[in-house]
């Protein structure tokens, strides 16, 4: 897996308390479902092998993958776990001690946290197409079986892709 539950637990609002094999689940899905698409297949296997991570590869885990992976399971906690108590029969019971959630609260709770995952997710793919692939040969590597998620680019009114910024030269280019 990309990450731990420990890890999750620390830099995540998923609880201390929370059930270790909820979140070890949904490690693993955002892994297949959302990290995949956006590091490719090629990428991904390096970033899981390479227990070591040196250089431009520790950058690309700390500053993005690891945010984004935390970001996406406390999304996907909190839709499974508000389900789980909605459905036990306590999620909507308030009285003069308690007052429980309503359906546009949750809902209101839910689009933000997967506002902040998709946020962190489109600034992993803007740092991997920023230097047009030069820093991550892996990234380039076509995926037949799953094409890559360009949802950090953003077209621009007249057609063509945002100026790139290239750290090696430090200057922008185009696509």
């Amino acid at each position: 897996m990309i990450t731990t539950v420990e890890i999750v637990k620390e830099y995540g609002l998923t609880q201390q308390g929370a059930d270790t094999k909820t979140i070890s689940i949904q490690i693993q899905r955002c892994q297949d479902i959302y990290l995949r698409p956006a590091l490719g297949l090629e990428l991904l296997n390096y970033v899981l092998v390479e227990a070591n991570r040196v250089d431009d590869y520790a950058i690309l885990y700390d500053t993005y993958i690891l945010p984004c992976v935390v970001a996406y399971v406390d999304y996907r906690c909190a839709v499974f776990l508000t389900t789980k108590i909605t459905n036990k029969g306590a999620g909507l019971t308030s009285d003069q001690n308690f007052n429980a959630n309503n359906d546009a609260d949750n809902t209101e709770f839910l689009a933000s946290l997967k506002a902040d995952a998709d946020f962190y997710k489109n600034e992993l793919i803007k740092y991997l197409r920023d230097d047009n692939g030069q820093m991550f040969e892996q990234y380039n590597v076509t995926d037949d079986l799953m094409p890559k998620d360009r949802t950090g680019i953003v077209p621009n009114w007249y057609g063509s892709t945002r100026p790139i910024f290239n750290n090696r030269t430090n200057c922008y280019e185009c696509e």
